[in-house]
């Protein structure tokens, strides 16, 4: 939300040399943003479709996914499409695709959850198929006031989200499942990580390698901050 963008959220780019240096500055993703809120954007495993949440004109609801693709990783983004299988009346937003691609996780406001935001997903049989009717993630929405906003590993085993119970402030928790086949476990309190403060968007990097997130604790630079722990715990 800094003040050289064009809405009330948008996306940036930042670039490193390595996996373990530090990132340069990062200017603005022109292509994807509006004078709406663009957010919550997540890439495919070969980085050449990015989908994210946005509040733009020509969307179904409240919020909606959309995507865009590229021909290369040094190439621009198309243009932005409207993820209408996906998309609902209601809101829509944080999506996260399974490394394979073939399972978009989501959160959503629609009926037939639990709670004001629940996660739900969405499955396609082959990467040149659209995304199937989504259906209720319901392992993962066993704990009160979920916020979505679901990562999950390369190999599909763990995934992490954000939900509110106590203190009314986000907290990030924590699933797993021993194979792609089976449900996820009822999320846990990642405690090593969260504070009293607001702890949310959580992105795994490969397979636990990395995780990053977001804060408002103290000690930071702004508003809300971005946060890496390596390993994830």
């Amino acid at each position: 939300s800094r003040p050289e963008g064009l809405g009330s959220d948008d996306i940036y780019v930042s670039i490193r040399n390595s996996k373990y240096s530090d990132f340069g500055p990062g200017p603005l993703v022109n292509e994807l943003i509006t004078a709406n809120a663009d957010g919550a954007p997540e890439l495919s495993g070969e980085g050449l479709t990015i989908y994210w949440s946005s509040q733009r004109d020509g969307g179904q609801g409240d919020g909606d996914i959309w995507f865009a693709t590229r021909a290369s990783l040094s190439a621009p983004f198309g243009p932005p499409t409207n993820l209408t299988s996906v998309n609902s009346p209601a809101d829509e937003t944080g999506p996260e695709i399974s490394g394979d691609g073939l399972t978009l996780y989501f959160g959503s406001s629609r009926p037939g959850g639990t709670g004001a935001i629940n996660v739900w997903r969405a499955s396609r049989q082959d990467l040149g198929s659209g995304f199937g009717v989504p259906v209720l993630a319901s392992s993962l929405n066993g704990i009160a006031d979920i916020q979505g906003s679901p990562s999950i590993s390369s190999d599909g085993l763990t995934i992490v989200i954000n939900a509110s119970v106590d203190d009314g402030d986000s907290d990030l928790y924590i699933a797993t499942r021993p194979d792609t086949g089976a449900s996820f476990s009822m999320p846990q309190l990642m405690s090593a990580l969260n504070s009293e403060f607001a702890d949310y968007n959580a992105e795994i990097v490969g397979n636990l390698e990395e995780l990053y997130f977001t804060s408002n604790r103290p000690g930071g630079a702004g508003n809300d901050d971005i946060y890496l722990t390596r390993p994830c715990p």
